[in-house]
C-alpha cells in the first residue's frame, strides 16, 4: 500500500470529529459546529478531513474556525469534491 493509499483509507474511515480526536485535538462544541458548517457547504467527510489536516499541519496561529470556514467555502467553490482532488490541491499550494 502506497502512502497515498494509506492516507486516503485513513481520511475515509473516520468522521471529521473522530479524525480530530485521532489527531489529538480536544473537540469543543465550536469544532462540532465548524464540521457541521463544512458539511452544509456540501463537502464530504473525507474532503473535510483533508482540509482539517492541512490546517492543523500548516497553521502557526492555531485552529481559527472562521479561517477554516472560509477555506471550506473556497474549496467548495473550486469544486474540490474528492479526497484525491483535495490532496492534489494541498500539494499544489504547498509547492508554491
Amino acid at each position: 500500500m502506497s502512502s497515498d493509499e494509506w492516507y486516503i483509507k485513513q481520511v475515509k474511515s473516520l468522521t471529521p470529529i473522530e479524525y480530530l480526536k485521532h489527531k489529538g485535538v480536544v473537540v469543543s462544541e465550536d469544532d462540532v459546529d465548524l464540521v457541521m458548517d463544512l458539511q452544509e457547504l456540501g463537502l464530504n467527510d473525507g474532503v473535510i478531513n483533508v482540509l482539517l489536516d492541512y490546517v492543523i499541519i500548516v497553521s502557526k496561529i492555531g485552529f481559527i474556525h472562521s479561517l477554516v470556514r472560509e477555506m471550506g467555502e473556497s474549496w467548495h467553490n473550486k469544486n474540490i469534491s474528492t479526497i484525491e482532488r483535495a490532496m492534489a490541491f494541498v500539494r499544489e499550494v504547498w509547492k508554491n
